[in-house]
């Protein structure tokens, strides 16, 4: 948390910095991006699956696969922008009974380009967001209407929230071509490599209920992404 803590402080610090020098010297550049991510996660699934391979049920990989998106407005070398992402895994089955665990997570960002050259960008970044699971067991067996009704069909679907914190380094490599005036602008790709730490602890509901004695899950882990889409740029 000292280390979030003094990252925060340095961006902030930077980023006065920057501003201030961009103002003296009466000028200012002005950039925007947007693209894709794919990668994968790792969350700390242990005491879930315990919960899990207690009732005898199938466990789950705390490998995720990452797929999202975001985006960001930079000026000087201060970035402020933000990413959601969806995060996946195969399914378990056992019987006539499959049962998934998915998920997202959402950030919104504030970064500093500490590496800025004509199509080199690098910087580290804090994010503030959020995260689920979704825990869904169902029967693949044909159900009567009537059964549904009264509750005799298998359905579980139980979600877990937290809010996340996500420190990481972003780095692109820009195919920006000049265009009209001062704007340059064009296709993108890089990555990100990071952690994402919990905030709280999290809580488990069925529908609007709330599930008490659920099993911690604390989302902490490292993550790689690779990223592809387009921007441009204002000088």
């Amino acid at each position: 948390m000292r280390f979030i803590v003094l990252f925060a402080g340095f961006v902030l610090s930077a980023a006065l910095f920057t501003n201030t020098w961009a103002t003296e010297r009466k000028e200012s550049v002005r950039s925007g991006a947007g693209y894709a991510t794919m990668g994968v996660t790792t969350v700390d699934l242990s005491e879930f699956n315990q919960r899990l391979e207690e009732q005898s049920y199938p466990t789950f990989s705390p490998q995720f696969i990452i797929l999202g998106g975001g985006g960001y407005w930079q000026k000087n070398k201060l970035i402020f922008g933000g990413e959601g992402m969806a995060l996946v895994q195969s399914a378990k089955t056992r019987g006539t009974e499959k049962s998934r665990l998915s998920g997202g997570m959402g950030f919104v960002k504030l970064g500093y380009a500490f590496v800025q050259k004509k199509r080199l960008v690098v910087f580290p970044y804090l994010g503030l967001g959020g995260g689920g699971l979704t825990y869904s067991r169902y029967s693949t067996v044909s159900a009567d209407f009537d059964d549904v009704l009264n509750g005799r069909s298998l359905m579980v679907e139980t979600r877990y929230r937290t809010f996340l914190i996500r420190v990481a380094l972003q780095g692109e490599y820009r195919f920006w071509k000049p265009r009209q005036g001062n704007r340059n602008g064009g296709m993108l790709v890089g990555f990100q490599l990071g952690y994402t730490f919990p905030v709280a602890s999290g809580s488990w509901r069925f529908d609007e209920t709330d599930v008490l004695n659920g099993p911690a899950i604390p989302f902490s882990g490292p993550f790689f992404t690779i990223l592809f889409g387009g921007g441009g740029i204002h000088q």
